[in-house]
């Protein structure tokens, strides 16, 4: 599940201002696509168990995780965090 404090830049086309001032994006796409919402800025704990509770909420189904169980955190930049 994608954050983002800014709208990516795709080349060759208009930058889009869906983003306003202390505003980030929820669920966003890796190439720019609209995320599920968009909220003020939280601090990152906050970010963190939100985006936590969406990936491991038994109804929405994205990871069958139950307790116990090992797993991975890959921590992706979007193209956005310099090495």
């Amino acid at each position: 599940m994608g954050v983002a404090l800014s709208v990516c830049a795709l080349p060759g086309q208009v930058a889009s201002d869906r983003l306003g001032r202390e505003k980030m994006e929820l669920g966003l796409g890796v190439h720019g696509e609209p995320g599920a919402s968009v909220v003020d800025i939280q601090p990152v704990d906050a970010v963190v168990s939100h985006v936590l509770q969406q990936i491991l909420n038994p109804e929405a189904n994205y990871v069958p995780i139950t307790r116990g169980n090992s797993v991975v955190l890959m921590v992706n930049g979007l193209g956005g965090t310099p090495l």
